[in-house]
């Protein structure tokens, strides 16, 4: 074999062997009664992201908390709101409660710092209700010049209020995570419902742990009719929390 061919088939097998590098993707995480939406990068380097996010019929979105922050800019970026047909520069419009005259949604016109690694990245998080259908991430991703086009499609979970890690209880576990994160007016906010914001508004206060001792019931069982000892458990935390948090 001549020199010449020996080293076309070095150079086939170093391309062979190199790595392959796929399209930035959205993602969806279960996060009990939220979703994460997760960008995925294919390299390092800035990401500008137009993205709308449409729930199903049977599912509501009450709230949209915007994820790290330090990374990510929501405010003054350009872009074309496929939702309305229209160029805004708000970075997150949230349209619930039927806004634009049907399903819940949102749209985000988002831009990055320069991202040093190519791991998925949190940056938006839906609060829901509902039982029936999904959440639909569909957009543009641009990176180092190339504009890539992506869809996601989170399936809904029966969700159950109170429950602030998805287990399908409303325990011990979940009245920590309000009193660990207890802060009323979300000066150190926003708040996720694994830290114990359950109505998401971006606090942990009076109304979530109202939410967990309404809804007690640490065995999970399909119906959550708190006995009178559970309810004298709970009553107790709560006194004891409360005493503790003004002392």
């Amino acid at each position: 074999m001549s020199w010449k061919n020996i080293t076309s088939v070095a150079a086939m097998v170093a391309l062979l062997a190199s790595p392959a590098f796929a399209d930035p993707t959205f993602n969806w995480v279960d996060n009990g009664t939220s979703a994460i939406l997760q960008i995925v990068p294919d390299t390092t380097g800035s990401l500008e992201i137009e993205v709308s996010v449409v729930a199903d019929a049977g599912v509501g979105i009450s709230a949209v908390n915007p994820l790290n922050t330090s990374i990510f800019e929501y405010d003054d970026n350009p872009g074309v709101n496929t939702l309305e047909g229209n160029i805004t520069t708000l970075g997150l419009q949230t349209y619930l409660a039927g806004e634009l005259g049907g399903e819940d949604s949102a749209f985000a016109s988002i831009g990055s710092n320069p991202l040093a690694g190519t791991s998925a990245i949190d940056f938006l998080e839906f609060v829901f209700d509902g039982s029936a259908g999904g959440l639909t991430a569909s957009g543009i991703i641009a990176q180092g010049g190339t504009n890539f086009n992506d869809e996601a499609v989170f399936e809904v979970a029966t969700n159950v209020p109170g429950d602030t890690n998805g287990d399908g209880a409303v325990g011990p576990d979940d009245l920590n995570a309000v009193s660990l994160n207890w802060d009323p007016s979300g000066s150190n906010g926003p708040y996720t419902l694994a830290q114990g914001d359950l109505n998401g508004d971006g606090a942990v206060g009076p109304d979530d742990l109202n939410e967990v001792s309404l809804n007690w019931n640490p065995s999970g069982s399909a119906v959550a009719v708190p006995e009178p000892t559970s309810l004298l458990m709970v009553a107790l935390a709560v006194i004891g929390f409360v005493t503790t948090r003004r002392s």
